[in-house]
């Protein structure tokens, strides 16, 4: 990891700033649905989105 990710905030806090990714910014719910479809449990998250008839 580079300093430049968190010094700002954090400054020398790297463990704060893993902290805070790990429960603020890291989208699980995404991820788990992601890696649901990825063992064949459900249907993975494309882009562009489908087109649905009008």
């Amino acid at each position: 990891m580079w300093e430049h990710a968190y010094y700002i905030d954090y400054r020398q806090d790297r463990a704060g700033w893993i902290t805070s990714w790990w429960n603020r910014l890291a989208n699980w719910s995404f991820a788990e649905t992601q890696f649901d479809a990825a063992i064949g449990q459900g249907k993975p998250w494309r882009y562009p989105p489908s087109q649905t008839a009008r």
